[in-house]
């Protein structure tokens, strides 16, 4: 994909534009030409632009980056300044490029690169010799980093009393950890014990497998594996 090409005024001003450009912004050539440049933007950005243009015109910069989301789009905005000798400011040229799929791409080869981090900071550990309460502190930090949670949990049974409980957390109070003590069954984490199968809840309140069970109110969410 080219780039949209809009040229203002001395004053912010739209005095022409490419047909990209409008696609780009989601508004027709037509609609664009004398619309104050910052009006083109979300009313959350346009104090941003209207500071940019405000650099330019001072001399400050004569080039200026901006990425700025507009709907489900994310675009990047290159401001240039159009100068006469002596400094005279007579307006701004803009490069405007719609970067959502490479942004996209970005954010799925870093998740990937991340994952394929952890699996080898895990590898390694499990390679070493480590005391498993070492070995459980470490899994929990690289599951709760790489999933992006708030908070997290591994939890062992104990075969005499055939209850779970917390080894390893990350996230949860001291209180938590150590008053946390459920039957196969009981609660989220009983539940897929019980079951022997994962479980990813998107809205816990409003599930009728956990209704009457006492849950954490602060959870939102929650993905649960038996291992």
């Amino acid at each position: 994909m080219g780039e949209g090409i809009i040229t203002t005024d001395k004053n912010n001003k739209i005095i022409a534009a490419n047909k990209l450009a409008g696609e780009i912004l989601g508004m027709s050539k037509r609609d664009l030409i004398k619309k104050d440049i910052a009006l083109v933007y979300p009313k959350e950005k346009r104090d941003s632009v209207r500071k940019l243009i405000r650099q330019l015109k001072s001399g400050e910069s004569l080039i200026k980056e901006i990425r700025i989301p507009i709907g489900a789009k994310k675009i990047r905005a290159n401001f240039a300044s159009i100068q006469r000798a002596r400094d005279k400011f007579l307006g701004t040229v803009l490069l405007l490029q719609d970067i959502t799929e490479k942004e996209y791409l970005y954010e799925k080869t870093k998740q990937a690169a991340n994952k394929f981090s952890t699996l080898y900071e895990v590898s390694k550990v499990l390679s070493s010799t480590i005391e498993l309460d070492e070995l459980l502190g470490f899994i929990i930090n690289c599951t709760v980093d790489t999933m992006g949670a708030d908070t997290g949990s591994i939890m062992l049974i104990d075969k005499k009393s055939n209850k779970m409980k917390i080894a390893a957390s990350k996230g949860l109070s001291k209180k938590i950890v150590e008053e946390t003590c459920l039957k196969p069954g009981e609660g989220i984490a009983g539940w897929v014990f019980e079951k022997d199968e994962p479980l990813l809840l998107e809205n816990i309140e409003d599930d009728s497998r956990f209704k009457g069970h006492e849950t954490r109110k602060e959870l939102g969410s929650s993905l649960s594996q038996f291992l």
